[in-house]
């Protein structure tokens, strides 16, 4: 038998070194996301697959419990509104909840604002508190990025009953029957924000009261000419589904169904009635088919290094250095894992390397750009957190103009 070499046999030894690395990464990523620790009064503090820390009501079995296990709720919904957003977005966000999409959506919206929604008390105390531990909000929730509104949104202005399951604060809805009984005003849209409001996303989780949400918006939608809105819709056969499609229709929507894959799939006028998940309404009819697993980075989500600043403006930021020089980064969100092809919306002139990093500045691939490449793929073998993309000049001069970056799932 032919005696293995000590360069095979070191080979092999950090090969298995390697093997038990990925092991134990694994271990820690899953111990990461399940981070949680108990206040008291059915209360405790957890994270969302971001990191972002989220007080949440422990008690109960819905949200929260996707949330305690693992940080990701509605994952594939998230994705769409994310494939629309832009940095100056406007969401308004109709039964927030405990506040996991607006969270994640003001993360990305740093000139832009955040509406939600919500008239449980308990809720709402909640998702205030997370506002203002992430910086979005004061105490109260009135000033800041994230703007906190405690009542109901539907077709008039004045008190309202709302009934909450118990053990289920998720699934309030109008009326006296069903647990817990809390009164609160309903505000039609329209007045709760004015006549000159306008917004570019809206997500709606109201539990049947979808219809009458909408009725109460109808100066905010002929205003809001591009807005995206993702509704519930998740039991068939409710019988107001041809009045949410006339009044949808009407004002030139179409209505897609969000499948599990991200995909939309256009529904025919009549489909509403017997479909069941999510809808997506916007003013475009060509989507049929499209998968909406794309976002983009925006010139004021990035960091520019100020000796590198040429010039910083909502549509474009240059950079420029030396060799060596690091010329801006960002924007440090949640990368999941999969591949992924990043473009450079823009202008290069010589040439720069683009490194892909997690955690502040762990590097897992760097690449080459130029004014002929823009372009380039990697493979995120885990959850990236708190991932950036690191500019730098490799030339003897180089200088970048940045649009956008166009970051497509593959």
């Amino acid at each position: 038998m032919k005696q293995q070499t000590p360069a095979h046999s070191l080979e092999a030894r950090l090969a298995r070194i390697e093997a038990k690395l990925d092991e134990a990464l694994t271990s820690v990523d899953f111990m990461r996301r399940r981070m949680t620790s108990y206040l008291g009064g059915g209360r405790a503090i957890t994270y969302l697959a971001d990191e972002s820390p989220i007080y949440v009501n422990s008690n109960d079995f819905g949200p929260p419990a996707n949330l305690i296990n693992g940080g990701l709720y509605e994952a594939d919904n998230l994705d769409v509104l994310f494939s629309f957003a832009r940095d100056d977005s406007v969401f308004v966000d109709i039964g927030a909840n405990l506040g996991v999409f607006s969270l994640q959506l003001a993360r990305r919206l740093v000139a832009g604002q955040v509406h939600a929604f919500e008239p449980h008390p308990e809720l709402g105390r909640l998702l205030s508190a997370s506002a203002y531990l992430n910086g979005f909000s004061d105490l109260d929730g009135a000033s800041g990025r994230i703007r906190l509104h405690r009542h109901g949104v539907g077709d008039f202005n004045g008190p309202i009953s709302f009934a909450f399951p118990v053990g289920h604060l998720g699934g309030g809805h109008v009326g006296v029957s069903g647990g817990e009984v809390v009164r609160c005003e309903m505000r039609r849209l329209d007045d709760a924000l004015g006549p000159d409001f306008v917004c570019d996303l809206m997500k709606i989780d109201v539990e049947g009261h979808e219809l009458q949400a909408l009725q109460g918006m109808p100066g905010l939608l002929a205003r809001s000419k591009d807005i995206k809105i993702l509704f519930e819709k998740l039991v068939a056969h409710c019988g107001y589904e041809a009045d949410i499609e006339a009044l949808l229709g009407a004002q030139g929507f179409s209505l897609y169904g969000v499948g599990a894959d991200r995909r939309l799939a256009l529904l025919a006028p009549g489909a509403l009635s017997a479909y069941e998940g999510y809808v997506l309404a916007m003013r475009d009819a060509a989507l049929a088919g499209a998968r909406r697993d794309s976002f983009a980075i925006y010139p004021r989500q990035l960091f520019a290094t100020p000796s590198a600043l040429v010039e910083t403006s909502a549509r474009r930021l240059t950079v420029a250095g030396q060799q060596g020089a690091l010329l801006c980064h960002g924007p440090y969100w949640l990368f999941r894992q999969g591949a992924y092809r990043v473009e450079l919306i823009g202008d290069i002139s010589g040439e720069i390397e683009l490194t892909v990093a997690a955690r502040f500045g762990h590097p897992v691939a760097s690449f080459r750009l130029d004014g002929k490449t823009r372009m380039a793929t990697f493979v995120a073998a885990r959850d990236l957190v708190h991932c950036e993309l690191v500019f730098r000049a490799v030339s003897r001069e180089a200088r970048v103009a940045i649009e956008r970056i166009a970051v497509q799932t593959l």
